[in-house]
Formats: structure tokens, sequence, C-alpha cells
């Protein structure tokens, strides 16, 4: 950053983390400095992975829109500021970043887990991001914009975490009110930091009870009356759950990456079909698959759809010995549609995959309700009985084709991987 008296080796960029939001309109993903730990290529990455830039907002005023007097005070009280910042805290507890021309102050958080039975538990980590818009702190309106990203959190007991995800709602909006009604103030960095220590001490403990309670009413609920303490049936019975999920596309590195951490910490297994579209399948205990599955969808996709759900009970060995699909979360390439469609006939799971691509083979599952399967051998006939061989056709009318080239590379791409035939008439009408 020149003209800026900040060291460039304190320049990290964060790359956007699980469940990032955002209160306010932030600005569009960017091409960052040299200086920035994010290349050019994955801040483009991102964007085309459907994370489309936000809408303008009134605070965000433009550098041109300052006189240079302006701009000069602004710049230099900002500079201050985050001057202060830095001797105040160590690079691991806040740094500085800049974006689309606006500095940003990033503040790490450590919210302590404590549960009932005073069991003590890793801290569940936050990221706290506070942009500066140009004309902060000299105009009133172009106060903090402020958003949270959830860094980490233990993924045992599920609790945890959920708490963590409504939490990040709660924090932000506690702390851009408090930048709001500071801005008639000035500089308002430390005032905001002190609101959200206070928020961690008096808000975060109630919020954790509060969902350890809601997790205990479901578990007596769903508790059957007639069970005992000493029955066999509670000791066996474990309930094992499936996902397929439908994307517009899955490209960004982070989004990869994000959905194998997850697998790996929930101990969950299944695929990820990258490319146009994105295919991921989920399997493992039915708990941690609705948790992933919720974290998921908090994430920015430009179309995201849970078209097959379906879990059932075991009576007896691990979740291990029922898997279908493999015990590990594996990635399959852009190309790798029709190796998918073989691993999950392979596995009996044809269907699912059929499903999410709203292909009707005349199975009975259901794609928009959560299944109930019980495992014996009958069932199993039935699913086998029901999955036909049907071959079908769509003859599709296209006035015209700008770009006739590249769009016959793509369909016949996208007709191989999914193991259809394509014939294509080209037809030239004169008048």
């Amino acid at each position: 950053m020149e003209g800026d008296s900040i060291q460039s080796d304190t320049l990290l960029m964060q790359r956007p983390h699980l469940n990032s939001l955002f209160l306010c309109p932030g600005a569009s993903p960017a091409l960052f400095e040299k200086n920035s730990v994010i290349s050019h290529s994955s801040a483009r990455s991102r964007k085309s992975d459907g994370e489309t830039p936000d809408a303008p907002h009134r605070v965000n005023m433009k550098l041109a829109e300052l006189s240079a007097d302006e701009q000069e005070e602004a710049n230099e009280r900002q500079l201050a500021e985050l001057e202060f910042v830095q001797s105040a805290y160590s690079t691991e507890e806040a740094w500085i970043s800049k974006n689309d021309g606006c500095r940003s102050v990033v503040r790490l958080l450590q919210l302590p887990v404590v549960l009932s039975g005073n069991t003590h538990h890793d801290s569940v980590t936050i990221h706290l991001h506070l942009k500066l818009p140009a004309a902060y702190p000299i105009r009133n309106d172009a106060h903090l914009i402020i958003s949270a990203s959830l860094k980490s959190s233990p993924a045992n007991p599920s609790l945890i975490r959920k708490a963590a995800l409504n939490a990040i709602t709660s924090l932000v909006t506690t702390c851009q009110s408090a930048a709001c009604d500071y801005a008639q103030y000035g500089e308002a960095i430390w005032h905001v930091f002190h609101v959200a220590e206070e928020w961690i001490d008096n808000d975060w403990p109630n919020m954790l009870l509060q969902q350890q309670e809601t997790q205990s009413m479901k578990s007596t609920y769903n508790t059957p009356a007639s069970s005992s303490p000493t029955s066999s049936h509670n000791h066996t019975t474990i309930r094992i759950g499936r996902r397929a999920i439908y994307s517009h596309h899955i490209i960004a590195n982070s989004k990869r990456k994000d959905l194998a951490s997850l697998a790996h910490n929930y101990k969950l297994g299944g695929y990820v079909k990258i490319g146009w579209p994105g295919i991921i399948l989920f399997e493992g205990d039915e708990t941690s698959v609705q948790t992933v599955v919720d974290e998921v969808k908090t994430w920015r996709w430009q179309h995201l759809s849970v078209r097959v759900e379906e879990s059932f009970d075991v009576n007896i060995g691990t979740i291990d010995s029922y898997r279908k699909l493999p015990k590990t979360f594996v990635e399959l390439g852009e190309n790798d549609m029709s190796l998918l469609a073989q691993y999950c006939r392979e596995a009996g799971l044809e269907y699912m995959f059929l499903q999410c691509l709203k292909i009707d083979n005349g199975t009975t599952q259901s794609s928009t309700t959560l299944s109930t399967i019980h495992n014996d051998e009958n069932d199993e006939t039935k699913q086998a009985s029901n999955n036909t061989n049907m071959t079908y056709a769509a003859l599709v009318h296209v006035d015209h084709m700008n770009d006739r080239k590249n769009y016959e590379k793509w369909l016949k791409k996208e007709s191989e991987s999914v193991g259809c035939t394509l014939f294509i008439k080209h037809v030239v009408t004169t008048s």
C-alpha cells in the first residue's frame, strides 16, 4: 500500500471461512495487492463460484466524493487508529487487510465452551471483520461495516457448532448497532472491540445454554416412553443418514477444501463431483449429516438443492458396517459424472444419483421428504425391482447459437459425462 505507514507483512487477507455473514453489504471480491496472501486467480475463482458482488451501500462513500482536505484527514485518522490497533494487539489477535480500496481490521475472538456438568471443550474461534469506508471516521454516515465468519469449533457435541452458527448473527447485529450508534463520536474500532468482548462474557454463555436445553428437549421428545435404561435397543440402535445435493457448479478451492474438512470432522463418507454441475453425496450418522448439510447451505451458492434425503435405523453393529459409500470423502473430477454414476450403481444407490439429476427411473424413493428405510432383505429386493431400465429422449429447438463452436463443445462434453447420446441438426432458413 503506497503512502501507508502500515508494514506490508501485516497485510493478511483471510479467505472467506465457513458461514460468513454480512449484515451490511460490502464490496465485491476483488484482485488484491501483491502483498496479499490470496492470489488473483483465487479471488476470481470465488467470484466465479456464485459469490456475486453485493449491492452498493450509502456508507461506502467513494473517495472521489470527498474533497482533497477530507481525503487527507480521513486517511491520517484511519492510519492513526490502525497503528493503535497494531500496538495494542499481536498479529495473531488482530491484523489489517485492504480490499476494494477500503481498509479492514480482523479481530480474532475466542469463545469459551463450558457445558453442563462444568465440562470444558475447545474454544469456538470467530473472525470479526471491521471494514472502514473511505469517509470513515470524518462523516457520521460512514460508519464501520461489520461482518463475522466462523473459523473453527469443536465437532462434538454438535450443539456447540450449532450454537456458534446462531451466535454469528447475534454478534454481528450487536457490533453493527454499536458502530452505528458511536459513529457520531468518530473513531469506533476500540468501542466495537469492547462491545464484542462484553457480548462474549454476557450473551454467548446464554446462547450456548439455550442450545444445550433445546438439544436436551429434542432428545427427551424423541425417546420412546416405553424404553428403559437397561433396554438393549438403546445400546445397539443407530441411525444412518444419506443426502444427495445438487449444485449449479463447484469450482472454488475454498469450498472444496471446506467440504472435505467438514466431512472429516463429522466422520462422513461420500463423494463430491466438482465442475458443472456439482454433486455432493454424504453418508454417516444422521445427526452429523444434517449438521453438515445445514452448514453447507449457509455458504454462498448460485444454486444449491438437497434433492434426496433418507435415514434408517440399524439394530446391531456400527455405522461402518452399513455404509454403501466410501468411509472417506472422495473428490471426483469435472468429467467424472459417468464415474459417479457407476459408483452409485455398484453401491445400490443409483436411484439417489438419478433423482439428484431429476431423472425419473421409476423408483419409489422420495426426492423431497425424509425417507425411513427398514434394514431388511425384503426392502433391498423391492428397491432392486424398482430400478427398471428405461430410455428417455428430449427434443430441444434453439433459435440460434451466437457461439456455435463452444456451445457444441460444451453440449458434447456434458452429454458424454452423463452417458447420453447427442444429435445436433442445423437448419438454415432463407426468406
